[in-house]
Parts: C-alpha cells; structure tokens; sequence
C-alpha cells in the first residue's frame, strides 16, 4: 500500500550501513556510517553499486543464502548453469574473473579486427613496393637502352669511318693531275682530228676538179691527162694516209674521253667519300662530348624506401597484435570454467559444504 517502507541495517568491512526501501513514493536511499551516499541518476545503477561494492552479492546469491533450509530455498544443482556460476563466484568473489573474460572478448575482437586490418595494409604495401619495383626496372631498362644506343651510334659511326678511308686509299694518287693530262691529250686529238678533216676536205675537193675539169679556170690552160692522171694519183695517196691517220687516232681518242670520265667519276667519288668521313667524324665528336640523356630515379627510388619503411611498421603493428591475441588466448584459457576458476572453487568448496551442512 501506500507509505510502505522498510529498511535494514549491517555491518560490513569495518562500517555501518543502513538501506532503505518504500514505495508510494519510491523510496531508495543507502547510508553509510550516518551518511547517505550520492543517489545515482538511474535507480538500476544504485541497485548495481550496493550490490557490487557493498552487499559484494547479487539478488540470486543472496537469495540462495539466506533462505537456505526454507521451504522455497531451490536446490543449488536445480538452478541454471549461469545462475550457479553467479552464486559461486558471489559467494567467493570471484565475479571479477567473468568480467575480465567479458573484457578479454572485447579486447580479442578489436585485436583480430586489427590483425585482418593490418594483413589487408601489409598485402598492399606490398603490392605496391612490387609495383614500384617493376617501375624502377622499366626506367633502368630506358636508360640502359639509352645508353646502348648512343654507344652502339658512336660504334657504328667509327666503323663507317674506317670503311670509307679503306675506300678512299683505293683511288690512285694525283687524280686531278691526270685528269687535266687526260684533257690536254684530248685536246690535242680533237685538234688533229680537226686537221685531217680539213685536209681530206682540200683532197676531196682537189679530186673532183682534176675529174671534172680539163681546163684550168684560172689560166684558161688546157690539163694535160697525164698530169690529171698524176695529180688523182696524188690525192688518192694523201687521202690514204689522212684517212689512216684518222682511223690510228679513233681509239686513242675514244680511250681518252674512257679515261677522262672515268677520272672525273673517281674524283666524284672520291669528294662524296671525303664528305662522308668529315661528317662521321664530326658526328663521333659530337657524341663524345655530349652525355647520355638519362630518366631520373632519384624520386622513385626515394619513393620505394619510403614505401619499405612504411611495410616495416606495417610489420611490427601486425607482429605486435599477434602477440597480444596468443596473449589473450591464454588469458581467456586461464579465465574458462576449467581454469583458475576451477582451483579456486575446489579450494574452498569443502569449507563450503561444511558451512551449508551446518
């Protein structure tokens, strides 16, 4: 009913306490050596603070406990597993043991969550130390290509050179000069040449008037038959000789403009090889003082150290987990119902049964 209020009074520890209860109104006060201790704001955690901290027992094993031999006491094995473990650990206080298990479980799932979050961080950095790896290795193989080429070009040139002054050590020495020899014969037969046609034009031409004329159309004089017959005679035989003289100066002429293109064709030659060897060395001296233009690998090696330092204390977070979840595995083996517990239990079970047969 209304005004109802009850209240008991004990002492534990070395202090007075005083609980009291009552509805309508609510009523819930602890005092503890004449002082009432802070309310909390949740009547549940005022409940939980006096039977944690000074009851040092719950309401099943105070229960149990106090109405032990009356008629609705429940036989210890007849209740639940959880509800014995409760009374028990009440009874011997020893409920911190769950508590540190429920802590442990806690403390186990954030490690292995930290553990999986740790391989996931460690598998990538990986990956990417890989990665950067294979980067390194395509700038090395740029550069050493590079590097190839520019020797392979200044080997090619050199080679080159030496062909051409082989080439240029074939052609014989004072071309020019006998090239301007060559024209001075051709000259020379081409002015004799002009000669003998010229004559063989006056032989022609004297022919004919001693075949077609009797008289001279100079002198009106009558030409005997025997001076015409000598005088045809005559120009037949220096028509003969200018004739043979053409023919024996046919090959040496041909021979000559032979020899004069020819000359002229190695002389050609000879200037194109002479461009040739000043251009390749030319190059090779421009390769020789000109360095290889190379990738930088400064930063992306820089990089990679940075990136292998960072896997390093990938590493020891990951190890350092590890410790801490073999740690708290064999915490939590200690903290089972068959570990410490258990030793504690069988110690004080027989002062137990004796107090309870009492």
């Amino acid at each position: 009913g209304k005004l109802c209020e009850v209240s008991v009074e004990f002492e534990t520890a070395g202090h007075q306490f005083k609980v009291v209860r009552g509805i309508h109104p609510q009523t819930f006060e602890v005092w503890q050596n004449g002082k009432m201790i802070d309310q909390q704001t949740n009547v549940r955690d005022y409940q939980k603070f006096l039977e944690q901290n000074i009851l040092k027992l719950n309401h099943k094993s105070f229960h149990q406990i106090v109405v032990l031999g009356s008629s609705s006491f429940i036989p210890f094995m007849q209740l639940k597993a959880h509800d014995r473990r409760d009374v028990i650990e009440d009874l011997l206080d020893i409920n911190i043991f769950s508590k540190m298990k429920v802590i442990l479980r806690e403390r186990n799932a954030r490690t292995k969550e930290q553990i999986r979050n740790s391989k996931i961080s460690v598998d990538a950095q990986k990956d990417k130390i890989e990665y950067q790896k294979k980067h390194l290795n395509q700038l090395e193989t740029i550069n050493e290509e590079a590097k190839q080429s520019f020797d392979e070009e200044i080997k090619d040139c050199q080679e080159k050179l030496k062909a051409f002054r082989l080439e240029l050590e074939k052609y014989p020495y004072g071309l020019e000069q006998k090239l301007k020899t060559l024209r001075n014969i051709k000259d020379e037969l081409t002015t004799e040449k002009g000669k003998c046609n010229h004559v063989m034009k006056h032989l022609v031409d004297t022919a004919k008037f001693f075949e077609n004329n009797d008289d001279c159309p100079t002198c009106t004089q009558e030409i005997n038959k025997q001076l015409k017959t000598a005088m045809l005679i005559e120009v037949k035989d220096q028509a003969k000789k200018t004739q043979l003289l053409i023919t024996q100066n046919e090959p040496k002429y041909n021979s000559t403009i032979l020899a004069i293109e020819q000359a002229r064709d190695d002389i050609n030659s000879m200037l194109d090889t002479n461009r040739k060897i000043n251009w390749c060395s030319d190059r090779i001296n421009d390769l020789t003082t000109k360095e290889v233009t190379e990738v930088d690998m400064t930063q992306p090696l820089n990089d990679l150290i940075d990136m292998t330092y960072k896997l390093g204390e990938m590493q020891d977070t990951l190890n350092e987990s590890s410790k801490d979840l073999l740690y708290n595995d064999v915490a939590s083996e200690m903290l089972k119902d068959t570990g410490i517990r258990t030793k504690i239990i069988k110690e004080y079970l027989p002062a137990m049964n004796t107090l309870i047969n009492k």
